[in-house]
């Protein structure tokens, strides 16, 4: 079967909150744009949050996916329109001022002060609906809020991006996709593509599957795993992939003498802030299958599945300080992922559960489940493609234009400088928005 041809002005491959803003943003600046997203379209309420169908339908690999290497851990990337935003809880953080300082000095960011980036971060809260919960919390949060209050810890209520009045998630779909639609920009699902082709330093198309899309300037917004991956396969290579960078977190089951755990309550919202930004402190969604995960191989496993409504998942995040690497495996469609953990990234996880044990004898947790061994898993990968005109260890210049290239961006959470030590989402979007106005204005 012959390919089918597709021509645009800006191509934007993947719609999480870094590709969605970008093509949104460019679509409605009167501009020729092209999104595409490997996964599906799906309409809101369609599957269930944090159900076996949502693993499947928006889920890479269901959500299955380890690093190899020395250390085995497991990550997820959303693979659906909107990406990440579809699957995760919608907690919203900026990042510190002292974070966003320090990226511009040691990674020489042009333009990347707070009060330059606070524009974007303001138009994007406005635009997401960003809130906090209304009434008082659930009972997880309070656990919490509690606990952090007895041990005189600080700790806040993390705002998300969610409707509350009518119980919906700010996701790209729900927000920017429609603009994006209704400014005439056109989008592609189901459409993953392979590698880019070009001439000199000028990007001329991109090859998929049955697919050959020319187009004049190209955004990659595929996340920190999938952007290098497809930019090493095209023959992109310094500075790409070599500084993969994760928040890894460890989860413990504890088990309280009254019904703690509502169903209705998603991820609890509430966090210990007192060792931020290189611990963080808080609580998963527990569902019984969730919970089922990571009591397994316990002989008493049906007694307390039986009791789930007195079991909480709680977990310890750090920002890790070692680099792993993303690479291309010749004849295999799927990258090679190493995530490392350094002696210090240890120590702070060792610091972290600490912590964590201590919160929950303050919130009189009758028994806790600790993890025979540390199972690591992540939700934020980032920095594997690294912004700042530091060309020895950067892929992109200050606004995300690929070093040595004239029409090749990126606009993701692979551009992050290092670890951020919170929700990296805020971060991403307020990035992704100042890089197309500075695209638009320039082009």
């Amino acid at each position: 079967m012959s390919k089918q041809n597709l021509s645009c002005d800006i191509l934007v491959i993947g719609s999480g909150p870094g590709g969605a803003v970008t093509a949104t943003l460019l679509a409605e600046a009167g501009r020729d744009v092209l999104l595409v997203e490997e996964g599906r379209h799906l309409p809101a309420g369609k599957v269930g949050s944090y159900s076996l169908a949502e693993m499947d339908l928006k889920y890479r690999h269901g959500g299955l996916a380890v690093s190899m290497g020395k250390e085995k851990i497991s990550y997820v990337e959303g693979c659906c329109v909107g990406g990440a935003s579809e699957i995760n809880a919608g907690l919203y953080n900026r990042p510190s001022e002292q974070t966003l300082k320090d990226w511009a000095v040691e990674y020489r960011v042009n333009d990347f002060s707070p009060q330059s980036l606070e524009p974007y971060f303001a138009a994007n809260e406005q635009q997401m609906s960003i809130a906090t919960f209304p009434g008082d919390l659930p009972a997880a949060s309070r656990i919490i809020r509690a606990a952090a209050q007895g041990l005189g810890w600080q700790a806040m209520e993390i705002p998300r991006m969610w409707h509350y009045g009518s119980n919906t998630r700010q996701s790209m779909s729900e927000v920017f996709i429609p603009r994006f639609l209704n400014a005439g920009g056109r989008l592609r699902p189901q459409v993953r593509v392979k590698r880019l082709n070009w001439w000199g330093k000028t990007a001329k198309e991109a090859i998929g599957h049955r697919i050959r899309i020319k187009f004049n300037h190209a955004f990659v917004c595929g996340g920190a795993v999938q952007t290098p991956v497809l930019l090493r396969r095209s023959g992109v290579r310094r500075n790409v992939g070599n500084s993969l960078s994760m928040h890894p977190a460890v989860r413990v089951v504890a088990r309280f003498e009254n019904n703690i755990n509502d169903p209705n309550e998603g991820v609890p919202v509430y966090q210990v802030t007192q060792f931020k930004p290189h611990i963080t402190i808080g609580g998963s969604y527990s569902g019984r299958p969730h919970l089922a995960l990571w009591l397994a191989g316990r002989k008493d496993f049906a007694k307390y599945i039986d009791e789930y409504r007195r079991l909480a998942i709680f977990y310890t995040l750090i920002k890790a300080s070692a680099k792993g690497t993303v690479r291309a495996i010749p004849m295999l469609d799927e990258p090679w992922v190493n995530l490392p953990m350094g002696p210090a990234d240890w120590d702070l996880l060792k610091q972290g559960l600490t912590h964590l044990e201590e919160m929950l004898k303050e919130a009189k947790a009758v028994e806790m489940f600790m993890p025979d061994r540390l199972d690591l898993s992540t939700i934020h990968l980032f920095s594997s493609c690294p912004m700042g005109e530091d060309i020895t260890r950067c892929a992109v210049d200050s606004y995300g234009r690929v070093h040595g290239f004239d029409n090749l961006y990126i606009n993701d959470a692979s551009m992050l400088p290092s670890p951020p030590g919170v929700n990296p989402q805020a971060t991403i979007m307020a990035i992704a928005r100042r890089n197309a106005e500075h695209f638009l204005n320039q082009t």
